[in-house]
């Protein structure tokens, strides 16, 4: 059963689901607890230790269904005294694995029937397969449905990887991927775009004076049974000032490319926006990212062609690519080393000094300082002069502060660190910016 689970929380990581030991061990420790031969007891104790909000909760029925083979369409189904075992057409502790009508049923299968000879160890023991990084076997990793009629052992069914079944949303920005392949998550923007405009309206606060709000009026009387309390609302102060500061070097800028298209159509909100690109010192790229927006033509300065660079498919309609936009603007050189210290220094050092109490900071960047000196105070010293920091990871939360990066130093001086390795996180990190 180990071996079962293990493999099934390699096929969860592998669907998108982010799995830390801990809660492998959780997992491990809530079967303890049921009772195995119970199908439906087995799921829930999973999906609560492996599944933590909505969109991971449908990813992992999928998984499961594919994994632990179902048996709901036969003359049982729907009867909730079926136990799991017999379902699966497994015995106790063989979560998920099924006879095949071409196999010889096990030894004590069923009531009166005749014991069938026992076939020698080496059939049935197969030597123990290494193990991935993720738990999963290399056998569960390479198997295919012709493959698998030819392994009786195997309880899996197989289990298509990448875009098949992760949704487009969770896809990893980090990871490489062909011009073609942004230009198909450029097509969930708008849909992304559409609920952050719906979810990022102001909402009206109690105020001593403004209209009547009648949906607390009930509420507010409750206890007096007339109304004796008018509650009264007012619109919530205007919107403050934002400073964008993007990482756009290497590792970061399809991630950047995605958040700036959908920001820059957000930023109409609020007063007064300003746009600094770095990779070792911030460059004001306010209104070259304006015109960009609007697809107008943009002039790529004299350089080599960087052909492998990310961001090459991510664009407005009819637009030019992030890509030659980043190779547009004047002072960003793209071939340097991120250098976060420098790039906050330089900015607290002059841009910042002109900001007042009411301006948002949102960084996005992974904090990666090549080694170099990070100068948290240098970010102690915006935060001084801001109402809020906001910064967005585009790296997974097991990543953070491990090898060069330097996030933990800069947490202290945050009031909000957000994970936006895909697309779901970078619309995380926008509603938490139009929420102030």
């Amino acid at each position: 059963m180990l071996q079962t689970i293990h493999g099934f929380i390699g096929a969860l990581r592998a669907a998108g689901l982010r799995i830390s030991p801990a809660e492998s061990i959780q997992a491990l420790e809530a079967l303890q607890v049921i009772d195995l031969s119970r199908r439906e007891r087995v799921r829930a104790a999973l999906r609560c230790s492996l599944a933590k909000d909505r969109l991971a909760t449908q990813t992992f029925d999928q998984v499961f269904e594919r994994y632990f083979r179902s048996a709901s369409h036969g003359p049982h189904a729907g009867r909730d005294e079926q136990s799991f075992a017999g379902r699966s057409g497994a015995g106790p502790g063989e979560l998920g694995r099924k006879r095949r009508p071409d196999q010889p049923p096990e030894p004590g299968a069923g009531a009166g029937r005749a014991q069938e000879p026992k076939q020698p160890a080496s059939s049935k023991t197969a030597a123990p397969e290494p193990r991935s990084d993720l738990g999963m076997s290399e056998r569960a990793r390479r198997q295919t449905p012709a493959a698998e009629s030819q392994r009786p052992g195997d309880g899996a069914l197989p289990l298509p990887r990448g875009p098949a079944i992760e949704p487009a949303r969770r896809r990893d920005l980090s990871r490489s991927m062909p011009s073609t392949e942004e230009q198909g998550l450029a097509a969930e923007l708008p849909r992304l775009l559409a609920e952050l405009r719906l979810r990022g309206r102001r909402r009206p606060a109690p105020g001593r004076s403004g209209r009547l709000w009648v949906k607390r009026l009930l509420r507010a009387n409750l206890p007096h049974g007339v109304p004796l309390v008018l509650p009264r609302q007012e619109r919530r102060p205007r919107k403050p000032r934002v400073v964008l500061l993007v990482d756009v070097s290497f590792s970061v800028a399809r991630a950047a490319g995605y958040f700036l298209l959908l920001a820059l159509q957000l930023l109409d909100r609020f007063r007064d926006t300003r746009i600094f690109l770095f990779v070792d010192r911030p460059i004001d790229a306010t209104d070259r990212l304006t015109r960009w927006l609007e697809r107008e033509p943009v002039e790529p300065a004299l350089s080599v062609p960087l052909l492998r660079y990310p961001g090459g498919g991510i664009r407005p309609a009819g637009g030019a690519s992030f890509l030659e936009l980043l190779q547009s603007v004047p002072g960003l050189d793209l071939t340097a080393p991120s250098d976060y210290g420098r790039a906050l220094y330089s900015l607290a050092a002059g841009p910042a000094k002109r900001f007042r109490s009411g301006t948002v900071v949102v960084v996005l960047g992974d904090a990666r300082t090549n080694r170099y000196e990070p100068l948290p105070w240098a970010l102690e010293e915006i935060a001084g002069r801001c109402r809020r920091v906001l910064w967005l990871v585009p790296e997974r939360r097991a990543q953070w502060g491990q090898d060069d990066s330097a996030l933990f130093d800069y947490a202290p001086h945050v009031d909000y660190v957000g994970e936006a390795h895909d697309l779901t996180g970078l619309a995380h990190g926008l509603r938490e910016l139009l929420g102030i």
